[in-house]
């Protein structure tokens, strides 16, 4: 059983679950970092937002700029992103070694919201 523990171990099998739940308030923008894929991965993201529309993009996190605005984040090269929304299903395929950076922003007033993150 051991040597089996550590084949799976190796191997990598282990798919990506990511949840966060926060708030979001005018003019900020929340970033979350996820780890390079050891191999390319296709991600599925869900951000659901309570009381306001929000903006949604992934990026590279190289290309992260330092304050993330639509006009900085509009000059990146995006994996997938989607605009104004109260629910926003994203689906990308990462790059292997890649770090990549779900940024949320442009709420229009404070709100809550639950990011979901899902490897494939």
């Amino acid at each position: 059983p051991l040597a089996i523990l550590s084949m799976v171990l190796l191997t990598g099998c282990s798919k990506l679950k990511y949840d966060r739940a926060e708030t979001i308030n005018p003019g900020e923008a929340k970033t979350f970092t996820i780890d390079a894929p050891n191999a390319e991965q296709s991600i599925q993201v869900k951000i659901t937002a309570t009381d306001s529309e929000v903006s949604a993009t992934i990026i590279p996190a190289r290309d992260l700029p330092s304050k993330p605005t639509l006009e900085t984040l509009d000059k990146v090269q995006a994996y997938a992103s989607d605009q104004n929304k109260k629910e926003i299903t994203l689906t990308a395929t990462i790059p292997a070694k890649v770090d990549y950076t779900v940024v949320i922003y442009g709420a229009k007033k404070s709100t809550p919201f639950t990011l979901n993150i899902q490897g494939k």
